[in-house]
């Protein structure tokens, strides 16, 4: 600004001083008169209200949104995918354990002459637990699993040469019921393991899976058989369970989700009040369960870890609850919110998203583990701003002299306001003359006290004229500082293309210039 004042000043008067020497010739110069004016812009800007809101920005989002009608949004929206996913609960099903048995009785067979091994039978019943607390099930298709089991027959039958378990109840991946055969003679003997992957387990009432159970004995004819009460013991497991499609009554524990968005207004350099309308609240969702969930939203806030305090949205502190309707695709739901107004300074750090959410049945469904639960929160918040002393400075550096103690010519300064307010706000300016950083004068202000400008309605301009005392002190200073203060009564609506011009102007007038000062 010095620089550029200085060249000016220089330029100009050396000319006019060339111009009279030239037109004197022969005559011993010393002063001339001039009487003319030097006119330098110091500040000339636009500033639009994107340009401003620009200071808005976030870690995560870019929370701006122009509407299509050119009006503001603040928008953030948080999507939790798989809240509830099948997967939780279907995979990595915990491993059951049993230890079953069943007696039956062995007649009698008498001794007969002819001689030779006789085979002869007996059949009985078992089941094994299958069963779990979240729910009743009816069916199961299992993506993986095995089952390990071992037979024994008490007391000993030394004539034991096979049982067989087969279960109508479990369909292996061939299409064939599961048939387990126990052979004492074989290596693994009475211990026998199966995978069950891709097998479909029909479970009966009692969560129980059934086996019928055959065991077979080979004895001498001549020697005959003395028959008795016998128990057929099974011990084992079922491990390294995941239900791929699962048939039947669900009762699980709600499902807690908390969501923490990282947020940032970020209004740097900006002073004062900006407060937000009442948000737009929509909850979305998407339920491919096949069968209708609830949700209990208890926490939708900002909240600053700056101040560690939060604005809850929610309208009640029993929050928001929201029946999850069957849907392949995202369903919007209106939801209502806060109903005072939001310091959009704040120094608000997060968007919380928080709540419970439950599927518990009471009939049977059938659930894939594809089958998942999507929420949505978007808060929308209208930029109808209801400002109070929102403040921005600048601050330029600022020199009336020159190099060549020009300031000794200079006998009035006037300084120029010129402003076109688009804005739907009532705008205080204040431009204020420092010197070493210590106030020396307002401008623009009659009495010469603290500015107080008012800046309304259509394009105009403020002069103000420096002479005198007041002269050298706008000499003396070497910065220019300019303040631009908005406020509103009540509500308004701003815009995209919402701007405000402001310039500043000097004009200067001087005369008596000495040719030795310059030459």
């Amino acid at each position: 600004m010095k620089g550029k004042f200085t060249k000016l000043i220089t330029v100009v008067v050396i000319f006019l001083v060339m111009l009279a020497v030239v037109s004197c010739k022969q005559k011993n110069v010393k002063t001339i008169m001039v009487h003319n004016q030097f006119a330098l812009s110091l500040f000339r800007d636009t500033i639009y209200m994107d340009e401003l809101l620009n200071r808005t920005d976030s870690t995560t989002v870019n929370w701006l949104r122009v509407n299509e009608d050119g009006s503001l949004s603040a928008f953030y929206h948080d999507t939790i995918n798989g809240i509830v996913n099948a997967r939780d609960f279907m995979t990595d099903i915990a491993d059951t354990y049993f230890s079953q048995s069943d007696s039956f009785e062995l007649e009698e067979t008498a001794p007969v002459a002819v001689p030779g091994m006789v085979q002869d039978s007996a059949s009985y019943t078992v089941s094994i637990p299958f069963a779990y607390d979240d729910y009743s099930i009816e069916s199961v298709t299992l993506s993986r699993g095995e089952m390990s089991m071992t037979v024994s027959v008490t007391p000993a039958l030394p004539l034991v040469t096979k049982v067989v378990l087969t279960s109508n109840a479990i369909t292996m991946v061939t299409g064939e019921k599961l048939t387990m055969e126990f052979n004492p003679s074989d290596n693994d003997g009475m211990s026998k393991e199966v995978d069950l992957t891709g097998c479909t387990i029909n479970v009966n009432a009692g969560q129980e899976i059934p086996f019928d159970g055959t065991l077979y004995i080979e004895y001498d004819g001549q020697v005959g058989f003395s028959g008795g009460n016998y128990e057929c013991n099974i011990n084992g497991s079922i491990n390294n369970l995941s239900f791929k499609q699962l048939t039947g009554t669900l009762n699980l524990a709600p499902y807690q989700f908390a969501e923490r968005t990282p947020i940032d207004f970020g209004m740097e350099g900006l002073t004062g009040e900006i407060y937000l309308p009442t948000p737009m609240l929509d909850l979305a969702y998407r339920n491919t369960f096949g069968f209708d969930a609830a949700a209990d939203i208890n926490e939708l806030s900002f909240y600053s870890s700056i101040q560690n305090d939060s604005v809850n949205m929610l309208d009640s502190e029993n929050g928001v609850h929201v029946e999850i309707t069957e849907t392949q695709e995202f369903i919007d739901q209106p939801i209502t919110g806060y109903d005072t107004q939001i310091n959009a300074l704040g120094q608000y750090t997060e968007l919380r998203f928080g709540g419970l959410l439950s599927m518990n049945t009471g009939t049977p469904v059938t659930v894939t583990d594809e089958s998942e639960i999507d929420l949505a929160i978007g808060v929308d918040l209208p930029l109808q701003f209801n400002i109070a002393d929102l403040k921005y400075t600048d601050t330029i550096a600022f020199s009336a002299t020159g190099e060549n103690n020009f300031e000794n010519y200079l006998n009035e300064i006037d300084f120029f306001l010129d402003f076109y307010n688009k804005l739907p706000l009532t705008v205080t300016l204040e431009v204020e003359l420092l010197k070493e950083g210590e106030h020396t004068l307002w401008l623009f202000n009659d009495d010469g006290t603290h500015g107080n400008t008012i800046i309304t309605g259509d394009e105009s301009t403020l002069e103000c004229d420096v002479r005198d005392e007041d002269l050298q002190m706008v000499l003396d200073s070497d910065q220019i500082v300019i303040s631009i203060t908005l406020s509103t009564n009540g509500m308004q609506s701003l815009k995209i293309d919402d701007f405000i011009k402001v310039g500043i102007r000097m004009l200067t007038k001087t005369e008596n210039v000495d040719i030795d000062d310059i030459l």
